[in-house]
């Protein structure tokens, strides 16, 4: 992290410079920290995507490998040629032709594709091409590879942020934030079943976590702004280009960095004019540029698969029920996402889904939205319940609160770049739950599209979090300060409890079914009740 002196502005009253070496300070001492608690993570990330197997799952996809083999052929269609007889039909769409389909591909043109994003893919072919690697990589180890990544990215970015938090946030509450957001629901229920859907997701959250990195690091290092806020631009591209539903957030966080670059500007020489209008087109450069041609070439992708710079491919998938939008399923995925319950049990792992969610008796609810009422359905666990850190940003809106009529009788400027980046993170946080809106109006609630949001929620609860923390521990009543800590420590090991069992049972009970022999014999081992699921 850069000296404070060459290039952030003077801190304001109250904030010395010691406290922004802090995090310089902090390192040694805490570094060692993080990396075991990362190394435990990411061994609890292959131990769960694995089934406690460590080797390929049986129920498994190879699509972005399919896609792989279709670019080193030279085309954009999958190397698998569909049925004559399919081809011949007038609709070869109906669910009765199913034993012809090739599932959940996109028929088009006489030829298939896939709808997802084509980065993954990319990045498989790169590692192909320069490992020499020919055989067939399952999507299981795609998922793993970018959930990594995510979390990486996620330590990385929130160990930045509470570093110039300074001293009022212990290293203690720093480590279990980031315990949090690599554990907490739905990532581990969410890594138990790793195909195609869900390397889809991961590759965009990977990039989207990355690109925030680099983008507050561009925030904090005035002297490497321009090229670390075109990587993350170039990021928050391969994201949208991972997972299409981010090409709703990834402009929101450019002219979010954007503006929070402006509000600190680097000093222009006495008299030089144009200056500040250089410098805010140079940095509109920086960051738009990059995600510009990332989102030309998805575009041109399109095109030349299905003659439309818009379509994906939905249009043409060849599934048991087409995905459609419509307003009338708003409600009932909020009440989803948000408060369906879990179901508890004395038998191990103690947590599980609602099998069916009941929705409430008092709004009509429509006919054709599946609740997740049969065990290989979409099922959610509510963000209130199985999250219930993000209960804390209550106490945010209360900070909010407080601080409006504060300033409103003695009006204050704004103060540092500290406040600056503190608003610029909340913001991003709150752009990321944009993504929750083309869920909301889908016909059913899963925690894999849940996964494209939750961690937003997180994010917010985090820096509410860290303030109830550093605002306690300045408290002089010794019962209000641990009052403060005992709170943020319950609710987050509360929240990695529930995340961590969450990933013994994962869609469908996948873990159970990949691997039941570990299932049960954790099961009678750590079961408080006698009664055992063993069949």
């Amino acid at each position: 992290m850069p000296d404070a002196s060459k290039h952030d502005l003077p801190p304001a009253a109250g904030i010395q410079p010691a406290r922004q070496r802090w995090f310089l300070r902090m390192l040694p001492l805490r570094g060692w920290l993080l990396g075991l608690l990362l190394a435990l993570m990411c061994a609890d990330y292959t131990f769960v995507a694995t089934a406690g197997k460590f080797s390929t799952l049986k129920w498994r996809t190879h699509t972005y490998d399919l896609a792989v083999e279709g670019f080193r052929q030279g085309h954009l269609y999958l190397p698998i040629q569909p049925s004559p007889k399919l081809l011949a039909l007038d609709d070869p769409f109906d669910f009765d032709n199913e034993p012809l389909w090739l599932w959940d591909a996109s028929l088009y043109g006489g030829h298939y594709y896939f709808y997802w994003g084509p980065v993954p893919a990319l990045c498989l072919w790169a590692f192909k091409f320069v490992t020499g690697y020919a055989s067939v990589v399952d999507d299981q180890w795609l998922v793993l590879f970018f959930m990594i990544g995510r979390l990486f990215a996620g330590a990385a970015l929130i160990w930045s942020i509470a570093a110039r938090l300074g001293r009022s946030v212990p290293a203690w509450a720093v480590l279990l934030a980031i315990a949090m957001f690599g554990l907490a629901s739905p990532t581990p229920y969410f890594l138990v079943r790793p195909l195609i859907y869900e390397a889809s997701i991961a590759a965009g959250q990977c990039f989207l976590f990355w690109g925030l990195v680099a983008a507050l690091w561009g925030l904090i290092r005035r002297d490497l702004q321009l090229p670390l806020f075109a990587l993350a631009s170039a990021a928050w591209g391969l994201a949208l280009a991972s997972r299409g539903s981010m090409i709703l957030v990834a402009p929101l966080l450019v002219v979010i960095t954007w503006w929070s670059a402006l509000r600190y500007p680097p000093r222009m020489a006495a008299g030089q004019r144009g200056g500040a209008v250089r410098h805010a087109l140079t940095v509109l450069l920086a960051l738009g540029v990059p995600l510009g041609l990332c989102l030309g070439a998805h575009a041109w992708y399109n095109y030349a698969r299905f003659d439309s710079v818009t379509e994906f491919g939905l249009n043409y998938q060849l599934t048991g029920r087409q995905v459609t939008y419509e307003n009338g399923f708003i409600l009932p995925n909020l009440f989803s996402y948000f408060g369906a319950r879990l179901r508890w049990s004395c038998l191990f792992p103690f947590v599980d889904i609602a099998l069916k969610r009941n929705l409430s008796p008092l709004i009509s609810w429509p006919g054709d939205y599946d609740p997740g009422d049969y065990e290989n359905g979409e099922h959610a666990a509510g963000i209130l319940s199985a999250t219930p850190f993000v209960w804390l940003i209550g106490f945010w809106l209360v900070r909010l609160a407080r601080r409006a009529l504060r300033e409103r009788v003695v009006p204050r400027p704004d103060r540092d770049r500290f406040v600056n980046l503190e608003r610029w993170f909340l913001l991003c946080a709150c752009a990321l739950c944009v993504t929750m809106f083309p869920a909301l109006r889908m016909y059913m609630a899963t925690m894999r599209y849940l996964q494209d949001f939750a961690s937003a929620w997180l994010l917010i609860a985090m820096l509410a979090g860290f303030w109830l923390v550093g605002t306690t521990n300045h408290a002089r009543s010794r019962p209000k300060v641990r009052a403060g800590s005992a709170l943020f420590a319950v609710l987050a090991l509360h929240t990695i409890a529930v995340g961590s069992l969450l990933g013994f049972r994962g869609q469908s009970n996948n873990f159970r079914r990949e691997n039941s022999e570990l299932f049960f014999d954790l099961q009678d081992q750590l079961s408080v009740c006698q009664y055992s699921e063993r069949r």
